[in-house]
């Protein structure tokens, strides 16, 4: 592993040996790590799955002027969680709501929505060229259908509250707040995070999970799964 001083600077190298080794960097990273190491040579045993499954969540993010007094610096309110299961959106949706802090008093609430998105997935690939790990297979068209979901959710709250208005935000295709999958449980990983095809090898992050947890913040969720496989490891001595 690499040191790096306070500026990002490499500050020098250490190497570590290890019986049991325990790979939490988010989504992202951990298949970043996974997927350069098997198609290195180093892992070979790595399942040929690590690195598909991505998937964003259904994530899209909206905004909107509101009714509420304006907001300080530092009061907002509560984040307030609805489901919607309207026939007329693409997907399920769940959505959080919150008022923006601060932006100079701006009264705007923002939309958190999550879909249920069982079909859009991408995969991590390793560019040999240049020793980087990318996503591949993952094009705009993939969150369209979150993207009308937000659009029509919009309207509907629009339609029942005269006076709001939309305010765009124009985040880079793809958004996600919850990048997960490409370690799959049960595909790459037994119901504990342990690698198949590498013993001592364990995954107990956002990769565990395929692409969406349908609809909801997936932080407790990947809580409960890494607590659950934790209790049963240290019970099995590995």
């Amino acid at each position: 592993m690499r040191r790096l001083d306070p500026a990002g600077a490499t500050a020098g190298t250490d190497e570590y040996t290890c019986d049991l080794l325990f790979v939490c960097a988010g989504t992202l990273n951990t298949n970043r790590l996974l997927v350069a190491a098997r198609d290195r040579g180093e892992l070979p045993g790595l399942p040929a799955a690590v690195g598909t499954g991505f998937g964003t969540n259904g994530d899209q993010m909206g905004a909107r002027s509101t009714l509420l007094d304006r907001t300080g610096p530092s009061q907002g309110a509560p984040c307030a969680s609805t489901f919607f299961f309207a026939a007329r959106y693409p997907q399920p949706v769940r959505v959080e709501n919150w008022q923006w802090l601060g932006a100079h008093g701006s009264p705007l609430l923002f939309t958190l929505l999550l879909t249920v998105d069982r079909d859009n997935r991408g995969r991590f690939v390793h560019h040999a060229r240049n020793g980087t790990v990318g996503l591949a297979d993952w094009t705009p068209a993939h969150q369209r259908p979150s993207a009308r979901s937000l659009a029509l959710y919009q309207e509907d709250i629009l339609s029942a509250n005269p006076g709001l208005a939309t305010v765009a935000l124009n985040y880079p295709a793809p958004f996600t707040a919850h990048p997960l999958g490409g370690c799959a449980i049960g595909e790459c990983t037994d119901l504990e995070g342990r690698v198949h095809g590498e013993p001592g090898l364990y995954v107990l992050d956002g990769s565990l999970i395929p692409g969406n947890v349908g609809g909801a913040n997936p932080s407790l969720m990947i809580t409960a799964l890494a607590e659950r496989a934790m209790s049963g490891i240290v019970a099995a001595g590995g």
